[in-house]
């Protein structure tokens, strides 16, 4: 009797015979649940510029405890170009560019406004660069932000977008097939004939595969023929990766699952499990 082949040893020499697909090209949103083809490198540095962490005041650290002449009005997606000079303020709103010269942001809470003067009214910020989050804080252009093999997750998608990508080179996803062997074999919810039974178990693979980075791309019931199999294992590898058989493997006079993969020059490279 044949000695059989254990599970892990059988998975391991499976493994063994796959070889990585060819990387492709995706849009972010297409890349998800790929795997990174290469590293994701930064394309930019994030934040580019400081930016105020908070809605108040930009101000000088040494200026404190102020009062302060308000000089201007700096929001989110604006250029701050006029320098903040000694007892000058702007009023500055979260993820708005740090004006030149101004080193920290007093929080709106902690100031009171009357006409063009600002005032300190709580504590303040209790050291220079306060509130600000600095150029680079995130990451700077260059960087490596994620590794090759990587899966790409949506917090991934998020990164590369900060970073600059619009596309991702990821591993193509195998296509797979899956064909089941068996006369007795009929749709799930068809009536059934004498002798014939579901085939639950594409139903079955085709499940498992979609929470695995596969496309199933075929699915096929075929009669327990020889030239039938044939037929089916030769079309399928003509558009398919990796193909994934159900019965037919045995040594009956019904299961033509060997002869047929021999036709085709694909000898087995283990057997019994």
């Amino acid at each position: 009797m044949t000695s059989l082949l254990a599970v892990d040893a059988a998975q391991a020499q499976l493994l063994a015979l796959a070889a990585p697909l060819a990387p492709c090209t995706r849009a972010l949103v297409a890349a998800h649940g790929h795997y990174l083809a290469g590293p994701l490198i930064a394309r930019r540095t994030q934040p580019a510029t400081a930016l105020s962490a908070m809605d108040g005041y930009a101000i000088r650290f040494a200026d404190l405890p102020g009062p302060w002449r308000l000089s201007g009005h700096i929001a989110a997606g604006s250029v701050a170009t006029r320098r903040i000079m000694a007892g000058e303020t702007a009023r500055i709103f979260t993820g708005a560019p740090l004006p030149p010269g101004a080193d920290t942001v007093l929080v709106q809470e902690d100031a009171a406004r009357a006409g063009t003067t600002v005032a300190l009214t709580g504590s303040g910020p209790a050291h220079a660069g306060q509130h600000v989050r600095g150029a680079g804080g995130d990451f700077a252009d260059g960087d490596t932000l994620a590794a090759a093999g990587d899966r790409v997750t949506p917090g991934l998608i998020a990164l590369a977008a900060m970073a600059g990508h619009g596309e991702l080179a990821v591993g193509r996803m195998p296509r797979v097939a899956i064909i089941t062997t068996g006369d007795e074999l009929t749709e799930p919810g068809a009536m059934l004939a004498a002798g014939q039974i579901p085939d639950s178990n594409s139903a079955m693979l085709a499940a498992m595969l979609a929470g695995w980075p596969a496309v199933v791309g075929h699915v096929a019931r075929i009669n327990d023929s020889l030239d039938v199999t044939v037929t089916a294992l030769g079309d399928a590898s003509a558009a398919h990766d990796v193909i994934i058989t159900v019965g037919g493997a045995s040594v009956g006079d019904h299961d033509h699952i060997h002869a047929a993969l021999a036709s085709l020059g694909a000898p087995p490279a283990f057997w019994k499990v």
